[in-house]
């Protein structure tokens, strides 16, 4: 007894699609195992397009790569920061994370107990802060440069000397309540 789609000598089910015979004068269709032999069915790299075989246009390559390598830059001259401090004793010795908000990067160092702010944040667009928590200390982004009690800006730019940097936070006199922009 046979089911339909059932082969009586084979034991196995089959599709029921039955295979027509090659006519003369048209084209042979493609092995069925053509998509994935190399250089056979794959899409071809255009010239708009970065890395060879990438379905991403160039423009989008250099944008992610220049993304990249601003954060590796800000990446080791935060570290460099959060290092010199440790070393003073200000800060507790740290890796530092890098946070993305919004189109801007943002980090925090958190400052040794004892100290007269929490944590210090860098945000680059701002520079470097005093932070009025240990929990939160970046914040949330609003658009606007954080102020109000307990916040001081200090620095010359937004990347300054470590030393500069420790010289303005040990002098609570000095530094701004508005980053310098």
């Amino acid at each position: 007894m046979t089911t339909p789609g059932h082969h009586p000598h084979r034991g196995r089910r089959h599709s029921g699609h039955r295979r027509v015979p090659h006519r003369p004068g048209r084209p042979r269709a493609a092995p069925r195992a053509a998509h994935r032999r190399p250089g056979r069915g794959q899409p071809r790299a255009h010239s708009d397009r970065g890395r060879r075989g990438s379905r991403y246009p160039t423009v989008t390559h250099r944008g992610a790569a220049a993304i990249a390598e601003a954060e590796l830059r800000a990446r080791r001259y935060l570290q460099q920061v959060a290092d010199a401090l440790a070393e003073a004793g200000v800060a507790e010795p740290v890796q530092v994370e890098v946070r993305r908000l919004g189109e801007h990067l943002a980090a925090a160092v958190p400052l040794t107990a004892g100290q007269s702010s929490p944590a210090l944040v860098w945000d680059e667009r701002y520079g470097w802060r005093t932070a009025t928590s240990r929990r939160h200390p970046i914040g949330k982004e609003t658009g606007t440069a954080p102020d109000g009690e307990g916040i001081r800006y200090l620095g010359s730019g937004t990347r300054p000397e470590p030393d500069e940097l420790l010289e303005q936070y040990a002098d609570g006199r000095k530094g701004s309540k508005r980053p310098k922009a």
